[in-house]
């Protein structure tokens, strides 16, 4: 009975030796198809971040990202060089042609699609400038709220400035392209100094026309 019962216990420690080391083999099994699993899929998202060779989204000149073009326009014209001359002053607004024309040609300066240059001789283009109209007219009102005894007069005003725009070609003096009635704006509220605040807001007035004329030559391409 003894040697039966030692035999016995020797077979369960036996089985439970090889549980023990089934099950540890198991676990390392499981562990290592784990990292796979983990390595694979680490290996698969980078790739879909790479950019393969031959895909260039960004191209240098003039920043084009995914189809998408930034910067200044590419020219479908041969003017690349602009000259801006005194500018034409159909009112009665002293030294608005000389004023006028410095504040265009910031402007397009600024934009840079054109290079301004002084001469005619070295422009593709001449830029054309005619200011018909400067008009001066009352937006707001002292209402009986702000001051009963001054209901009514003019509190704001808006400067109103209208111009005829071209642009021709140096080369062979074809129009390449003119507009009608270009508007420039500015308003501003009336003060002690009027005089004075109605100057600054035509100089104003004529900083939006500029941003209007160079916007409009340069939106049609």
């Amino acid at each position: 009975m003894t040697a039966a019962c030692a035999r016995l216990n020797g077979f369960v420690e036996e089985a439970g030796s090889n549980t023990i080391v089934q099950g540890m083999d198991t676990m390392r099994t499981f562990t290592t198809l784990c990292c796979a699993c983990f390595a694979a899929l680490f290996l698969f998202g980078c790739k879909t971040t790479t950019v393969t060779e031959g895909e260039k989204p960004v191209e240098k000149e003039g920043l084009s990202v995914f189809g998408y073009r930034f910067g200044s326009p590419e020219r479908r014209d041969s003017i690349k060089k602009l000259h801006i001359p005194r500018i034409g002053n159909r009112t009665r607004e002293p030294h608005l042609s000389t004023e006028g024309v410095n504040i265009i040609i910031s402007e397009f300066t600024r934009e840079q699609t054109y290079e301004v240059v002084p001469t005619a001789d070295e422009a593709d283009g001449i830029l054309h400038v005619m200011i018909n109209s400067i008009d001066m007219n009352s937006v707001r009102y002292v209402d009986r709220k702000q001051n009963d005894r001054l209901k009514g007069l003019p509190l704001e005003y808006a400067i109103v400035i209208t111009a005829d725009v071209s642009m021709e070609n140096a080369l062979n003096g074809n129009t390449v392209w003119s507009e009608k009635n270009i508007i420039g704006r500015y308003s501003f509220i009336a003060d002690m100094e009027f005089t004075e605040t109605r100057r600054e807001a035509i100089e104003l007035a004529m900083g939006d026309l500029a941003k209007e004329i160079v916007q409009t030559a340069v939106e049609r391409w």
